[in-house]
């Protein structure tokens, strides 16, 4: 009976220690993964381009990682209401977050008191998709190229105006780059929604927005003049737009990215279950069709390059809020 006693005792001593006593039991966990359905979190509202990305991906996730796949739209505070119920869940792989560059970019260089640690509470899983933005000017505006505008622009008497869809979007906060890279002077005109801020610029009472793919048929049409697209490399949808990049303007990018998350301190075993089955769904070809077609650039990454391509994004945002002193 002492022995059986013991054993007892001995047992209850290692399910108190948990994976803290013993890390194989977390290694374990790990290999299981996924048991039970997989809750994300979307921290915007229904038909925002976040949830509409990852309801474009999910039954490719969904059958890439063998388990069920439920998403949550927990829309308000620029993302920050959706992400604070994904830090206070368990760091278990049960419940993820589909992010986006408002939230976990450009956001934590406007917000100083997020309620959370953005690289503590948060463990990158992968990058989803990378929507450029283009430069687009009124057909008024005397220029063809970045270099044109800049001489164009630095001309004018008083700052160009620009349209943008909210104070600190990133089309505003790409603009305030542009002109701390080039001396330019802006002055942006922000709107509630981007259907409006388009329909000024096309009729030029404003010059230039920095926007993505609902640029293009304008574009195509005549109505608006591209000067660039703003990634590292030309957009497969629109082959015959230069980079700035390519017009001897480095550095200068801006993606509507967004990508998958999880808590902080998530099992690495779990991460890369996650990210596999995430690359997995990225590379099917209806996939990468129908991403396209919303003007998305896929860009396959590990947790590790994520997390670079993030630190790198959340810097430069910090500086043009800092240099241009940009407050909400």
């Amino acid at each position: 009976m002492q022995a059986i006693s013991k054993n007892r005792r001995a047992l209850s001593a290692a399910l108190a220690l948990g994976t803290f006593g013993f890390p194989w039991l977390a290694r374990a966990a790990g290999s299981d993964y996924p048991t039970k359905l997989v809750r994300i979190v979307v921290p915007f509202g229904a038909g925002s381009l976040t949830d509409t990305t990852l309801r474009i991906i999910s039954p490719k996730l969904s059958e890439a990682l063998g388990a069920s796949i439920v998403i949550e739209n927990k829309a308000g505070a620029s993302g920050q209401i959706g992400s604070s119920q994904v830090v206070g869940s368990p760091a278990d792989g049960y419940t993820l977050l589909m992010a986006a560059v408002t939230s976990h970019g450009s956001g934590p260089a406007l917000f100083k008191n997020l309620p959370y640690d953005i690289e503590k509470d948060f463990t990158a899983i992968g990058l989803v998709g990378a929507p450029p933005a283009f430069f687009a000017v009124h057909p008024s505006v005397p220029a063809d190229d970045l270099k044109s505008f800049v001489e164009w622009a630095k001309a004018q008497p008083e700052p160009v105006p620009f349209s943008s869809v909210a104070n600190g979007s990133s089309g505003h906060l790409t603009a305030e780059h542009f002109a701390l890279e080039t001396g330019c002077r802006f002055l942006q005109v922000p709107y509630k929604e981007a259907g409006q801020a388009v329909t000024d610029l096309i009729a030029g009472h404003v010059k230039f927005m920095i926007y993505y793919a609902p640029l293009i048929p304008h574009i195509k049409s005549g109505a608006l003049k591209p000067l660039a697209v703003l990634s590292d490399q030309r957009a497969d949808f629109a082959a015959d737009i230069p980079t700035a990049a390519e017009q001897g303007f480095p550095g200068v990018e801006s993606y509507g990215w967004t990508g998958l998350f999880g808590p902080g301190n998530l099992d690495p075993k779990i991460v890369e279950k996650l990210n596999g089955a995430l690359m997995t769904a990225l590379q099917d070809d209806e996939i990468s069709k129908k991403m396209a077609e919303q003007g998305q650039q896929i860009k396959l990454m590990s947790p590790q390059e994520f997390e670079a391509f993030l630190r790198a994004d959340r810097a430069k945002w910090v500086n043009v809020v800092q240099q241009a002193n940009i407050t909400l």
